[in-house]
């Protein structure tokens, strides 16, 4: 007798955040069973080319849905999944998180960011927010956070760690870098910021995963901050081309 499968993913248009701003959500529930319970809930936050299939003229494989069906083969299946789409993906050509970046939603941090001010945690409130508006849609809610990041999407990631919410962080279980990469420097976080990190937050774990993007030779800052971040484990994949870099988040193990 087969078990069944997780249910299908539910397409969340306008899912709330912070001072009424939106996103675009889609959410892989896990497995079925354990009711109203709370799960685990891995974020992806996507990068550029990427956007809901049916608004990309091209390179439809990497859309969001094909983002999220993959990874979502490598969730675990009591664990929940969301995709949050950025603010802009015009045609899924360039990402911008303004709702948690400000500005232009590009730039990795304040130090690129003027809009910006020294302890701004506008990032984490919207993402806080999203989750509530995100269990009240669902009816559950959620456990430890992991929180993912694609190429420009780890921006994010690192607005968290180096403007921190302890609200935020005391939930978050695991920050997974996935060959991320922006035009200027500043895409991973600062090694003072991760030691700050894990003094206060013992239990959070950092991982990063890159393909040979990471070498860029005309971003040779890339690879000085890949390794000079401090980590519990890197995970390197071979090839530069693009399919080679989303190759490293449809093959993401979580």
């Amino acid at each position: 007798m087969h078990s069944p499968g997780p249910p299908p993913m539910q397409l969340i248009k306008m899912l709330p955040g912070r001072g009424g701003r939106f996103n675009l959500a889609l959410f892989y529930p896990g497995s079925a069973g354990g009711g109203g319970a709370p799960r685990d809930l891995v974020v992806l936050f996507p990068g550029d080319v990427s956007d809901v299939a049916g608004d990309m003229m091209e390179n439809k494989e990497y859309s969001l849905e094909a983002l999220g069906g993959a990874l979502r083969g490598h969730v675990p299946a009591e664990k929940d999944l969301v995709v949050l789409r950025p603010a802009v993906a015009p045609r899924g050509l360039y990402a911008h998180y303004t709702h948690f970046l400000g500005g232009m939603g590009h730039n990795m941090h304040c130090r690129k960011d003027p809009p910006c001010e020294a302890g701004d945690v506008t990032a984490s409130q919207h993402l806080l927010a999203l989750l509530g508006g995100l269990e009240k849609k669902v009816g559950r809610g959620f456990g430890a956070l992991s929180l993912v990041g694609f190429s420009k999407g780890a921006s994010v990631l690192t607005r968290f760690i180096e403007r921190p919410l302890p609200e935020l962080l005391g939930r978050v279980d695991a920050f997974c870098y996935a060959d991320a990469g922006l035009n200027y420097p500043g895409v991973y976080p600062s090694p003072p910021a991760v030691a700050a990190l894990r003094a206060a937050h013992p239990q959070v774990r950092v991982h990063l995963h890159g393909s040979d993007r990471q070498r860029d030779p005309a971003r040779p800052w890339l690879m000085e901050e890949w390794e000079a971040t401090p980590c519990d484990s890197r995970t390197v994949y071979s090839g530069s081309a693009l399919s080679d870099h989303f190759n490293v988040i449809l093959s993401l193990t979580l």
